[in-house]
């Protein structure tokens, strides 16, 4: 075989890249050996693609970012919006539902109007909660922040009112411990809120006694009435019910606590007090 005459080979990959279709020109070379440019072309392709991987990943995590930080501020706005279709739903198929899967939709609907009354209508929940409940001097974001408000609220109120909803009679047991969850509101924005704070009102209250009482007024009649519930169904239910409302809602606040968070709530969302003394500071 005759000698190669080798043309010169670029000193980086990103050169190599560029200059690569040159390296077939006769006039560069008067035999070519593509065996001796297999490794550098290969090396070449892998910069390229996990370049490409790298900008189609940042991409991926700042289209995410964006979406996670609008259901942050909006999750309870779109409640609102499911809470009519519900609504609507429930109105066209009334006549095919029965009596306790229209109060476990009505259910969800009173949750969702509740978390409204809450975060947007009145919206000074965050601000009450870490003032009152924690002495917080840090009422916009700790212990309670907005990325711990949807874990609450939407992960684990959303999730368990839906499938007690969608479940129905086939499981009572969690239509139980969903009720526990309104009934522990009701006390909550009623006596214990209301003390510790030295108020007559606080965002959420409203909701408690128009929905949620209604609520577990129908929800007992119709299992009594209608002998639904069995031992087992309590046996589970109450527990549940339980475990809900302190791990599901008070544990998972005090976990997720964090005094550096970013996920920090609106002016809107304090006491009017926090908010003249962060406007004066």
């Amino acid at each position: 075989m005759e000698a190669i005459q080798r043309a010169d080979i670029p000193d980086n990959f990103s050169r190599m890249g560029h200059n690569s279709s040159q390296l077939l020109r006769s006039s560069d070379i008067k035999l070519f050996n593509i065996s001796n440019y297999l490794p550098h072309l290969f090396l070449i392709s892998i910069w390229q693609r996990q370049t490409r991987v790298k900008a189609i990943y940042q991409n991926c995590k700042t289209t995410t970012t964006e979406k996670m930080n609008f259901i942050r501020k909006h999750w309870y706005d779109v409640g609102g919006l499911i809470s009519i279709l519900i609504l609507t739903i429930v109105y066209k198929h009334f006549k095919d539902l029965s009596d306790y899967q229209v109060v476990m939709w009505l259910s969800l609907v009173s949750l969702l109007f509740h978390q409204l009354e809450e975060y947007r209508i009145v919206g000074t929940f965050p601000g009450m909660v870490n003032r009152v409940m924690y002495n917080s001097d840090l009422p916009d974001r700790f212990p309670l922040n907005t990325n711990t408000s949807v874990y609450v609220n939407v992960l684990v109120g959303w999730t368990t009112y839906f499938l007690a909803a969608f479940f129905a009679e086939k499981a009572i047991w969690l239509g139980i411990a969903t009720i526990l969850i309104s009934l522990g509101n009701i006390i909550a924005h009623t006596i214990v809120f209301n003390i510790k704070g030295k108020t007559i009102y606080n965002a959420g209250l409203a909701t408690s006694w128009l929905f949620f009482a209604p609520g577990i007024f129908f929800f007992f009649s119709i299992i009594h009435k209608e002998n639904l519930a069995t031992s087992l169904d309590y046996f589970i239910g109450i527990p549940l019910g339980v475990v809900l409302n302190v791990v599901g809602i008070l544990k998972l606040i005090d976990w997720c606590a964090d005094k550096n968070t970013k996920y920090i709530f609106e002016q809107r969302n304090l006491l009017p007090q926090d908010k003249k003394t962060r406007a004066n500071n």
